[in-house]
């Protein structure tokens, strides 16, 4: 098993459309949509523009479907970006092998995970083929602990920008699980796993070890 962090140029166009409009933005990840063949991304930006203009100006790319922003701060803030289009679908890249996508000053950064390096060579195979530009920053053995699916990701995402964790609660868990498209029950187990994978992984961080701890 390989772990790979491979640059390329940004491939959305409402990325670069949105850049163009903060003062500075982090891609923190983006993810298949439960249902269709789009992709659901989510970000943290500073402006000093209101969330809903942030969204109107995303919303301007045809191929964005929705788009919904909030602030965590005098000027920064955090938003989900749905679009109709995945364009690492249409690289042929496999979602199974992707963890983790990043926007950086020079361009996206891909997190994978690859059975073997014939795997990684096929990937990059595709890359050339499309004639997108590459660069593989680091490849090395994956690190051990428990990971989040891509619904783990989400349910995490849009709790917490719908307020989930806020007191009072302003939405109940059915009208976030519906935004998802998937019933309360769904999202609730979801979000269970999610967070108790990621406190298991903040504590392994910390030095606890797996034996210790039990299986996530």
């Amino acid at each position: 098993m390989l772990e790979a962090w491979i640059r390329v140029p940004p491939l959305c166009p409402w990325m670069t459309l949105l850049r163009k409009n903060v003062r500075s933005i982090d891609f923190l990840s983006c993810r298949p949509v439960f249902e269709g063949s789009g992709s659901s991304a989510v970000v943290t930006y500073e402006s000093a523009a209101s969330p809903s203009e942030i969204a109107s100006t995303v919303r301007r790319c045809d191929s964005v479907v929705r788009a919904s922003f909030t602030k965590l701060g005098k000027s920064r803030g955090m938003g989900v970006v749905v679009s109709s289009r995945c364009p690492c679908r249409e690289l042929g890249l496999s979602e199974q092998h992707i963890v983790g996508i990043y926007l950086r000053d020079s361009g996206l950064v891909f997190r994978m995970l690859l059975p073997d390096r014939r795997e990684l060579e096929h990937v990059l195979e595709r890359l050339k083929t499309a004639r997108v530009g590459y660069e593989v920053l680091r490849l090395r053995r994956p690190k051990a602990g428990p990971s989040l699916t891509s619904k783990q990701q989400q349910a995490l995402v849009h709790a917490l920008i719908n307020g989930y964790f806020n007191y009072p609660r302003p939405k109940p868990l059915r009208l976030i699980a519906r935004k998802m498209g998937v019933s309360p029950s769904a999202f609730s187990e979801t979000l269970r796993r999610a967070v108790k994978k990621s406190v298991l992984k903040l504590i392994m961080d910390e030095g606890f070890s797996r034996d210790i701890l039990g299986k996530p």
